[in-house]
């Protein structure tokens, strides 16, 4: 079985910005997730730091245990916020960081929004950024 093709941005210098954005293919209802994060650079490593996600679950049924993963360059790293995140289409506070070294040019900073759906399959999407010093 083959592995989805992520959908990937590029950025690069030794500081920035970003808003990862994600939505479901469903074909009336999807869901959107959003993630603002910050880096920096510095001696190497980078450190990455999540401000405020937003999840809206349109017309689906659901919870509020959505999920949201960061893996940085392989090395699974999860927030605290894991499966309790809020679906109610409002900003919500989510401040932590990590860091890692960057090992072969840049760094790809995956992000998996893992929507809750009651009575259903939890939908899922990632998406990708490779950030470059």
């Amino acid at each position: 079985m083959t592995e989805p093709t992520i959908e990937t941005a590029r950025a690069q210098g030794p500081t920035g910005t970003y808003r990862f954005s994600a939505s479901t293919n469903a074909p009336l209802y999807p869901f959107h997730g959003h993630l603002d994060v910050s880096w920096s650079i510095n001696a190497g490593r980078l450190t990455l730091t999540t401000s405020q996600y937003m999840i809206d679950k349109a017309n689906n049924e659901g919870g509020n245990n959505a999920n949201i993963n960061i893996t940085l360059r392989g090395n699974p790293w999860h927030g605290p916020s894991k499966g309790d995140c809020i679906q109610d289409a409002r900003w919500h506070a989510w401040v932590t960081s990590t860091s890692s070294a960057i090992v072969g040019g840049n760094m790809d900073v995956d992000v998996e929004f893992i929507f809750d759906k009651s009575w259903a399959n939890d939908p899922k999407v990632t998406k990708r950024l490779s950030i470059y010093p």
